[in-house]
């Protein structure tokens, strides 16, 4: 099945839900605060991000990122579906810093890869040869 139509369908059926239980306790501005922290969280196949507490989780078990690991993982399921090349993920890691190298984002790719799915049955993070990565 593809991971984009479950991290859609599984994303709206979980806002609409929260959504309608806030919607009965919660008015006013306490509603537009309550809703933008339910828009806060990605959620995939086999892990999901709180993008508010920069927490990851594969089913119960949080995942420990370095910060590039997360910046890299965040940038990826914001785009989910998209290729992202490594050109663009270097950009957007080290932007302020010229001269980079650049097979550092092979090596966070790979530390991610192991930390998502350490049984290696999963592919989180997809190599799309000559183009970039996706989100598996």
């Amino acid at each position: 099945m593809d991971t984009h139509y479950l991290f859609t369908h599984s994303l709206l059926a979980d806002v609409e839900n929260r959504t309608r239980r806030l919607a009965a306790t919660v008015r006013g501005d306490q509603m537009t605060e309550a809703i933008a922290a339910v828009h806060r969280k990605r959620i995939f196949e086999n892990f999901s991000i709180d993008l508010s507490r920069r927490r990851v989780f594969c089913g119960h078990r949080e995942v420990d990122l370095t910060a590039c690991e997360y910046k890299i993982l965040e940038y990826l399921t914001g785009h989910p579906g998209q290729v992202v090349s490594k050109e663009e993920l270097i950009d957007f890691l080290y932007s302020d810093k010229p001269g980079r190298p650049s097979n550092l984002v092979e090596v966070f790719i790979c530390r991610l890869r192991r930390k998502l799915d350490p049984s290696g049955e999963h592919n989180p993070v997809v190599t799309v040869r000559g183009r970039g990565y996706r989100i598996g």
